[in-house]
């Protein structure tokens, strides 16, 4: 850079994409030297490709798409540099991996494939997890009768969520999912043809699928928004996912996660004591439960296992958390046991000592005041004894 440069040698940003090491992060435009800023009109503020500094990676500091940071060692020339800070997060999918979601709308087909109604709970349930508001988009609704559509949506509706019918052939629902994405979303997913979510960031945000009306055929909305036609499916009748890494796409003024496609998210973040909470109708009803930390398995005079349509599927997740809950407590211990309570040194010469591995909690120091003040407290017990 030229001694003169008078251009910020650090400046604040939002991670756009992830890909091996390097991360593509969007200049605030206030932070933009360019002075560029987006306008709607195609304009875009200045990108600059980073790495990751090393003392985030030892303290196990992850930076995700979404994620506010702070770059450093700015290249302006080359528009390269170095994240070296993460912000706080307002909130964070794991599956996939994005920070500072507002909103996420949860997209199944109804056919091609088949709505498949225990996958769809575990996305819920993955969402519910994070805390996040979900919209659930039951697309393709051109290739089933109208009773089985309307069945779907009675059930998912059912359950606690909104649920919107859509079709990117014939335009059904994309005025009412337009409304639903006027409020300020972001969120992942994969392509319309499959399983996944869809929604966008936190940069103010307008409609991201616009009315009917507005669009000029099929083919207008699959170059728009890079969707994939109903015909563009592999031999088991599913969508074929071309994403290979997540990324944010700039879409009507907000931001919308592309997210390579998967089956099955993650529910790490779920456990036994937080599986319940999970599912809207299980809150609703554990208020009326008889005891208290229910598992809602099969304690007789249970509230909420009762009349529950997804009951069943609650308790095969039951079973997955607590497995999962024991496998990890077993690992824990098992890694203990090889570690054992003797630990080595090195010392002077290159020779190696041992000493005693003591537990932390059980063998603390006593601090010499808190001796004395025990000691007094003993002293007075005794007086009063007499």
């Amino acid at each position: 850079m030229d001694a003169t440069d008078d251009r910020p040698t650090q400046v604040y940003g939002q991670v756009m994409s992830a890909q091996a090491n390097f991360v593509s992060v969007v200049l605030d435009a206030a932070n933009d030297p360019e002075e560029v800023t987006l306008d709607g009109q195609g304009g875009r503020r200045t990108e600059l490709l980073c790495t990751v500094r090393g003392i985030l990676k030892k303290i196990k500091q992850s930076v995700l798409v979404g994620d506010r940071v702070r770059v450093a060692g700015i290249d302006w020339d080359d528009r390269r540099g170095t994240v070296d800070e993460v912000l706080p997060r307002r909130s964070e999918l794991q599956d996939p991996a994005v920070a500072n979601v507002d909103q996420v709308l949860l997209v199944f087909a109804l056919e091609r494939p088949p709505l498949d109604l225990r996958t769809a709970t575990r996305f819920l349930v993955s969402t519910e997890a994070a805390e996040l508001p979900v919209t659930v988009v039951l697309n393709k609704a051109d290739l089933v009768p109208a009773q089985e559509c309307s069945e779907a949506l009675a059930e998912i509706e059912s359950w606690g969520y909104d649920a919107i019918a859509v079709s990117a052939a014939t335009g059904r629902g994309l005025d009412r999912l337009s409304e639903a994405e006027e409020k300020p979303i972001s969120s992942s997913g994969s392509d319309i043809n499959g399983n996944g979510a869809g929604g966008r960031g936190n940069r103010g945000v307008d409609n991201v699928v616009e009315p009917v009306e507005q669009w000029r055929g099929m083919q207008a909305a699959v170059e728009r928004l890079g969707l994939q036609p109903v015909g563009d499916l592999t031999n088991l009748g599913r969508g074929k996912h071309t994403t290979r890494h997540v990324s944010l796409l700039e879409v009507g003024g907000g931001l919308l996660a592309d997210s390579p496609g998967f089956n099955q998210p993650s529910l790490e973040a779920v456990t036994i004591a937080t599986l319940a909470d999970c599912f809207p109708e299980a809150r609703e009803k554990a208020e009326s439960c008889a005891f208290k930390n229910c598992q809602h398995l099969t304690e007789p005079g249970c509230a909420v296992r009762e009349d529950w349509s997804r009951h069943e599927l609650y308790v095969e997740l039951h079973e997955e958390v607590k497995a999962a809950d024991d496998l990890a407590r077993h690992r824990s211990a098992s890694k203990k046991r090889r570690e054992g309570s003797v630990r080595y040194k090195s010392a002077a010469g290159g020779l190696r000592t041992r000493e005693a591995l003591l537990d932390i909690k059980s063998h603390r120091r006593v601090s010499r005041r808190q001796g004395r003040q025990g000691l007094q407290d003993l002293l007075q017990e005794a007086e009063e004894d007499e």
